[in-house]
């Protein structure tokens, strides 16, 4: 069939429903887009927007409509039609839920021996979800947080020292899954010096991937100096990322 140039048939009387257009036997087209004005005029109940395509005979070919698509009655309408085109289904807005450890600056210190490591053990904890945070224990009481779910979370921590930090590094740690070279430490580890001027601490970020719902997560100081390194405050935020999402945090 030849290509023709697109064609607009335009009904511009006002008539009761249904609004009939009667093709010619000897034309062919194809229905591209159909945009109707409906004024509604004393329905008794609310209705359906429709474009019904009938053959010579007078039988239903097709009929375009979307059930969920309701006039009430006494509104009017202005209505439009394509094909392959549809609302989108609702969707329920997604709300990250976080959590907040700490140990703030009026806490007692506390002070990782040298050459050794030790997890910061988490004074104060805040949650908007109890349910899927809660404080638990990976080596001492209340040194991890318990993360409740499968997915994805975004983490990240500082660590302020009493001195400045030029022996210590930090990591968030996934404790199913302990990094085994040391090196990675001092790659995550960043002093917050060349930035903020404060040589004394130091602040980590991580996105943790968890396969079960079973899953530690804490903040390991490691202490590369002969003396002992005290800590007088600590911060962990953790948000959620849940698998059925997608994307990234």
């Amino acid at each position: 069939m030849p290509v023709s140039a697109d064609r607009q048939i335009l009904a511009l009387q006002s008539e009761p429903v249904p609004l009939d257009y009667l093709l010619n036997p000897s034309v062919e087209f194809r229905l591209k887009a159909v945009s109707a004005l409906f004024t509604d005029n004393g329905a008794g109940g609310d209705w359906l927007p429709a474009v019904v395509i009938l053959s010579d005979a007078g039988h239903v070919i097709a009929r375009a409509l979307l059930p969920d698509v309701i006039v009430t009655a006494g509104d009017d309408a202005e209505v439009s039609w394509f094909p392959g085109v549809k609302p989108s289904s609702a969707s329920t807005p997604f709300v990250t839920q976080w959590v907040s450890a700490a140990h703030y600056g009026g806490d007692a210190v506390q002070t990782v021996a040298g050459f050794s490591s030790a997890y910061i053990t988490w004074t104060h904890f805040h949650t908007s979800d109890v349910g899927l945070y809660s404080r638990t224990q990976i080596v001492n009481p209340n040194d991890g947080v318990f993360l409740g779910a499968q997915g994805m979370y975004w983490a990240v921590t500082s660590v302020t020292f009493a001195a400045a930090a030029n022996a210590q590094d930090i990591r968030i740690q996934n404790a199913a899954f302990p990094y085994q070279d040391t090196s990675y430490n001092q790659l995550n580890s960043k002093n917050a010096g060349a930035l903020y001027g404060q040589p004394w601490k130091l602040v980590d970020t991580q996105q943790i991937v968890t396969p079960n719902a079973t899953q530690k997560v804490g903040v390991l100081v490691q202490n590369h100096d002969a003396a002992g390194a005290d800590i007088t405050a600590a911060e962990l935020g953790l948000f959620y990322w849940p698998n059925d999402v997608g994307g990234n945090p």
